[in-house]
């Protein structure tokens, strides 16, 4: 199944997994160099992963010569554009045919536009699932497909600030750590992790 994703997905999007220790490394390069920055993560690839493959949507990539400032150039500028900073792709050794989902986000100071970054995350790896499934029923490959489900992973700094509206007034507060619900299930039940190192595993699924 991951053969399956490389073949829908331009490889101009493919990050060149770093291993290192068994640990991989996920860097936001716009964030280095930065004070208080959240640049780089890892994830502990344990011997029950059996593969992966990493993408990033928001960066610039060259195809066929032109320069793309968006995953999805056909639409408009502004809040529609925006992506999360990598998707993952992963099986277990024990579900070889079930391909899990982790929707990734750093972040640094505060949470900032993390939910639309989520949802726009979460759209887009459904497509994607879903591509993968039209594909495995047409050409009839005969690898059975399931997918796992997605998972919404936000990697932040001990001390980032979280930001909620008052459901009666217009009125942000700000709370740390994961609220009580955060299952990791839905883009607005995104888990939180404040570890330098994670393990790469399902969470609500």
């Amino acid at each position: 199944m991951i053969a399956a994703i490389k073949k829908i997905i331009d490889p101009s999007y493919l990050i060149n997994n770093e291993i290192s220790d068994n640990d991989l490394i996920l860097n936001e390069e716009t964030n280095t160099g930065k004070e208080n920055a959240l640049s780089s993560i890892k994830l502990r690839i344990s011997n029950k992963i059996k593969d992966f493959i990493v993408y990033k949507f928001d960066q610039k990539v060259t195809i066929q010569a032109s320069e793309i400032e968006t995953y999805a150039p056909f639409l408009q500028p502004g809040n529609l554009r925006t992506m999360c900073d990598f998707i993952i792709f992963f099986r277990h050794i024990d579900t070889p045919n079930t391909l899990r989902t982790w929707v990734v986000n750093l972040k640094s100071k505060n949470d900032g536009n993390n939910l639309q970054q989520m949802k726009s995350g979460r759209r887009l790896s459904e497509f994607l699932l879903g591509k993968i499934e039209d594909n495995s029923i047409t050409n009839l490959e005969g690898e059975k497909f399931n997918s796992g489900g997605i998972n919404y992973i936000l990697f932040s700094l001990p001390k980032t600030g979280v930001f909620i509206r008052r459901p009666t007034t217009n009125a942000i507060l700000s709370i740390d750590g994961n609220s009580e619900d955060a299952t990791g299930e839905s883009p607005e039940k995104f888990f939180r992790i404040v570890k330098s190192t994670y393990k790469l595993q399902s969470f609500a699924n």
